[in-house]
């Protein structure tokens, strides 16, 4: 479905965190980015929650008027 929409392209997956946590990125994998890439229908982040509150934001800017923005409660 995304290679067709996108030429042969993934889209990319942003992510940002607010909160008590810290959010594992600019590590150049594909775990430790603040953009990450599907592969097989997912994507994975690192967080460190530092035993509190946070909350993670997802959304793929090619696609917003298809998929919205999600919010996870850490």
């Amino acid at each position: 479905m995304f290679q067709k929409q996108f030429n042969g392209s993934v889209p990319s997956i942003f992510v940002s965190l607010s909160g008590d946590g810290e959010l594992v990125d600019n590590q150049g994998t594909s775990t430790g980015s603040r953009a990450v890439q599907l592969y097989n229908g997912r994507a994975i982040i690192r967080v460190k929650t530092r035993n509190g509150r946070s909350n993670v934001a997802a959304s793929i800017p090619e696609m917003t008027s298809t998929i919205p923005s999600i919010f996870i409660n850490l």
